[in-house]
């Protein structure tokens, strides 16, 4: 709504056009997410604070592939697709870099299952906040482009928090 107020409807929908690659994928990553669920609900403390960081390297690394196929395939992708929205391109390419920081959906997982709503609580809230404010002082400075820098810096900034929290989490819960 703000791009559509501040730069018009065409320049409303190559952003909108540049962010539905990456927020199709990261609908598919979140399934990883919920798969987890189960495993995490059945397992124990020692064995999960072992495994998690190991489920979370692995997730990053597939997900830095499906960037890396992404970054190579947008081109030909947005050529047939949308060819009328052929700028979308590298902001679509640059959006699809903060991908990476979907690795945060396995802790968000494990706090779910572990009932730890005040974490998922801060997670979400910091999240809205950081963005809310980028947003305003990214897209008065440099418009459709601060937009996009303002969703990459959010989301990896909830990655970092969520990491923070889980390590955080893990440390307490284990004394108890």
């Amino acid at each position: 709504i703000i791009i559509f107020h501040l730069f018009g409807p065409a320049t409303s929908a190559v952003y909108a056009l540049s962010l539905a690659p990456a927020e199709q994928l990261k609908g598919l990553l979140k399934i990883v997410g919920q798969i987890s669920l189960p495993k995490f609900a059945s397992s124990n403390g020692t064995d999960l604070k072992r495994q998690i960081w190991y489920k979370i390297l692995v997730f990053t690394l597939f997900i830095a592939v499906l960037i890396l196929a992404y970054l190579i395939l947008a081109p030909f992708f947005y050529k047939v697709v949308f060819p009328n929205y052929l700028e979308s391109i590298n902001l679509s390419r640059v959006l699809s870099l903060s991908l990476l920081a979907s690795s945060a959906l396995i802790p968000m997982a494990f706090f779910q299952a572990k009932g730890a709503t005040r974490e998922l609580y801060k997670i979400n809230f910091s999240g809205l906040i950081i963005q809310l404010i980028l947003f305003i002082v990214l897209i008065i400075n440099f418009g459709m482009w601060g937009a996009i820098y303002a969703r990459v810096i959010t989301r990896y900034l909830e990655m970092l928090y969520t990491f923070w929290l889980l390590k955080k989490y893990h440390s307490i819960s284990m004394l108890q």
